[in-house]
């Protein structure tokens, strides 16, 4: 319910250039400056065809039947891609600027969450069904998980003419984490007479006793850049933008947990046991297992966006649009799409395009802006998984942007 609520409250902050969110549909940027509010909720299974990301993250129970379902759908290495961002952003319409009337000034606040999953399908039938089905071989334990969640504040410039906009973004991070258990194998002999663990792990994470929006974890700087081409021959606009394009400094209390080990497991006596002379003490030395606290500085997992977007004539009511978006070492496929976009009147536009990459393999992509009046436009996309065509998944994506122009 938790997460429910904050994700309702997300809503409700937004977005910041108008133009650089690929919900708008043509480029329509505020000279008078104006008001933006954004949120942009999206996950991409590959491998989990029928469990939801909800289900997964949030608690959500497993029976038998699912898990063996699942099971046979796997695929050797296996993903999960989520992110939800919200702005709200303010673009001055100052008269003029250091005594220039061709810039104006603009401020933004945003919210980022994005989480990375990839894990082989030996590593979840041992974590779901325990090592009997592996007996007389080795298990891949192959697991990579990676999630952000911070804040920022932005404050920029903006040309009036020239479609060109840069800000210093400050960060407030809430928590990390990063752990890797690259090439890991877990060997069960025949009849269970031994296990073998060939482990090499690396594990950090911000201070799990300070998490949520409220916890402080890290401090960072960035910076967002932005410049849109016009076409002498008005075909429309190519826009390329840039954000999170910094480095956070996590605290000291982040911890770093490293192994690279193998060991060797026999079992134990149980009369070792009940007489109380079964002796642990040696295992974390054995397996070779480090664990320290201290500050890291690590780069964000940065946004580039490359896109054309129409610019529509009396006579032309139809155009094509294409793009890509990429977030850099977010460990997800760049987003390539194509397609059309249709204007049945003026107050409304729609758009229809065909992606690949991102958070999914396949998908389509479906997008309206309606203009509610001359100052006032809202725009609503989603994208549609093509998965039992061409094998590309699961996922779900809503989209919102208002605009008011002040």
């Amino acid at each position: 319910m938790k997460h429910l609520f904050v994700i309702l409250i997300m809503m409700c902050i937004g977005k910041v250039y108008a133009q650089l969110s690929e919900n708008w549909i043509v480029s329509n940027s505020s000279s008078g400056g104006g008001l933006e509010l954004s949120a942009d909720f999206d996950y991409g299974m590959i491998g989990l065809d029928n469990i939801s990301l909800p289900d997964l993250v949030y608690g959500g129970r497993l029976d038998s039947l699912e898990k063996s379902i699942m099971s046979l759908n796997l695929e050797e290495i296996n993903s999960v891609r989520g992110g939800f961002t919200g702005k709200a952003s303010y673009l001055s319409h100052c008269d003029s600027l250091f005594g220039s009337d061709r810039i104006a000034w603009y401020a933004q606040l945003g919210y980022t969450q994005l989480l990375a999953v990839d894990f082989s399908k030996d590593a979840f039938d041992l974590m779901f069904f325990g090592n009997q089905a592996f007996e007389g071989s080795a298990a891949s334990l192959n697991v990579n998980a990676h999630r952000w969640h911070y804040q920022k504040l932005v404050l920029g410039f903006y040309g009036k003419k020239k479609s060109i906009y840069a800000g210093l973004e400050i960060y407030k991070g809430s928590d990390w984490m990063s752990v890797s258990t690259n090439n890991s194998k877990f060997y069960t002999a025949n009849g269970g007479s031994y296990l073998d663990f060939n482990l090499h792990t690396e594990a950090q994470f911000s201070d799990s006793s300070n998490l949520g929006i409220a916890g402080f974890n890290g401090m960072g700087l960035g910076w967002q850049l932005g410049y849109t081409f016009k076409n002498e021959d008005n075909q429309g606009v190519l826009q390329i933008g840039i954000e999170d394009l910094g480095v956070m400094f996590w605290n000291r209390k982040t911890r770093h947990i490293r192994k690279d080990t193998s060991y060797n497991f026999q079992g134990f006596e149980l009369s070792e046991l009940l007489n109380g002379n079964l002796n642990f003490s040696n295992v974390n030395d054995t397996l070779n297992l480090t664990s320290e606290e201290g500050s890291t500085l690590r780069m964000l997992p940065f946004l580039i966006s490359i896109r054309k977007m129409p610019v529509f004539e009396d006579d032309i009511n139809l155009a094509v649009s294409y793009g890509l978006n990429y977030r850099y070492r977010f460990h997800a496929r760049p987003e390539m799409y194509a397609g059309l976009v249709y204007r049945p009147s003026e107050a409304a536009l729609i758009s229809a395009s065909i992606a690949y990459g991102g958070y999914y393999r396949t998908h389509l992509k479906f997008g309206v802006n309606m203009f509610l009046s001359e100052n006032v436009a809202l725009a609503i996309s989603s994208r549609a998984v093509v998965n039992s065509i061409l094998n590309s998944g699961h996922g779900k994506s809503v989209n919102l942007n208002l605009r008011v122009n002040l």
